[in-house]
């Protein structure tokens, strides 16, 4: 597991710009909080907004990866009553954006929630899909147990469709905290099935805010909240070794589009053998993405595979076959990831870096 970078120096002589480099990099390489390109951060001038550009990750993002947008523009598109159609409204939506930036001869895509890092009228907004923080955002009782955790320091998004949807409601949800707790704006914002959204006006206080959270839902999940979730082990393959050594593989040639193998990555750990050895892999993971980079990354769904006990390895082999042309056939598409039944997880990509980023997704 990478270390937890250290927390940078800010000089304050260097612009807000460098200065949110420096920020954006720090939460884009901890653990935890920033897979691949997942995130967003921003800064503000009064007429200014710098947000991150789609498709750059925080983790190595320089000043030339982030677009900067009119927030005048982007106040009137946030007062417009778009279609409600959402064909037409994101299509709007989405050109009221584009249009928005100040140097459009870069080619840049704003992030689709540039309107809600304007709206939050402190410097620096710091967006992650940190995992502690979705195990409260992306739970049936989330909002629940947050209200007991931070009264009202927070502020809850329901879900709803990103971009213009988002950015309506969370206008109006400013304007009701304000009228109950008579501040501006909360530090926190939790957006269910999401992530989490810190802001303030240094990266001080971004820091000061962020770690009080992770306190509070650390104590509340305890200890070993990662590998005692699904209760103990039930489940253990006879011959681990021989069953890795044969699906591996198995899976580079069967999962391979035209003739290009897939890279297969494998993981046993005590955090996924808490999960594929009990009966929780078998349903959980098809309730529904559980979260939102798992859509991005991993095609939303994996492959639950359940090898029958002293199978031949040429049956064991057309088993896996069978079991990746039904996914297909369900899905449309091939599993970036199979969850095999008493053994651990396999992550597939066409090259290592997708499938290392698959993994851990």
């Amino acid at each position: 597991m990478t270390t937890t970078p250290t927390w940078p120096a800010f000089n304050r002589t260097e612009d807000g710009l460098d200065t949110l480099v420096k920020l954006s990099r720090h939460y884009g390489q901890t653990p935890g909080f920033v897979i691949a390109g997942g995130g967003n951060t921003s800064y503000k001038t009064a007429g200014k907004l710098f947000v991150k550009a789609s498709g750059t990750q925080l983790s190595t993002i320089t000043r030339d990866g982030f677009v900067v947008l009119d927030r005048a523009q982007l106040a009137a598109l946030a007062d417009t009553r778009l279609p409600a159609d959402p064909t037409a409204r994101e299509a709007q939506f989405k050109d009221a954006i584009l249009k928005a930036r100040y140097e459009p001869e870069k080619g840049q895509r704003p992030s689709v929630e540039s309107l809600l890092h304007h709206l939050l009228p402190a410097q620096f907004v710091v967006h992650s899909h940190a995992t502690i923080v979705n195990t409260f955002t992306c739970s049936t009782q989330g909002e629940k147990i947050a209200r007991e955790l931070f009264g009202d320091d927070f502020l809850w998004i329901p879900f709803v469709d990103p971009g213009y949807v988002l950015g309506r409601l969370l206008k109006d949800l400013l304007v009701t905290y304000k009228a109950a707790t008579g501040r501006a704006y909360p530090k926190i914002i939790l957006m269910a099935n999401h992530g989490l959204i810190v802001s303030g006006d240094t990266p001080d206080e971004i820091k000061a805010t962020t770690d009080a959270l992770l306190t509070k839902i650390s104590a509340r999940l305890g200890d070993n909240w990662r590998h005692e979730a699904f209760g103990p082990l039930t489940i253990r393959a006879a011959d681990p070794v021989a069953l890795v050594n044969t699906l591996a593989p198995a899976l580079r040639a069967l999962a391979a589009e035209g003739d290009h193998l897939k890279v297969v990555t494998f993981d046993d750990s005590p955090l996924v053998a808490a999960f594929t050895c009990t009966e929780a892999a078998k349903k959980l993971p098809f309730d529904g993405p559980l979260n939102p980079d798992q859509i991005v990354y991993c095609n939303s769904y994996p492959l639950y595979f359940a090898p029958e006990a002293g199978t031949t390895t040429d049956a064991l082999i057309e088993s896996l076959r069978a079991a990746l042309a039904a996914f297909k056939q369900t899905y449309n598409y091939q599993p970036r990831v199979i969850l095999v039944r008493g053994l651990g997880l396999f992550a597939t990509g066409d090259d290592y870096k997708s499938a290392a980023t698959a993994r851990p997704l």
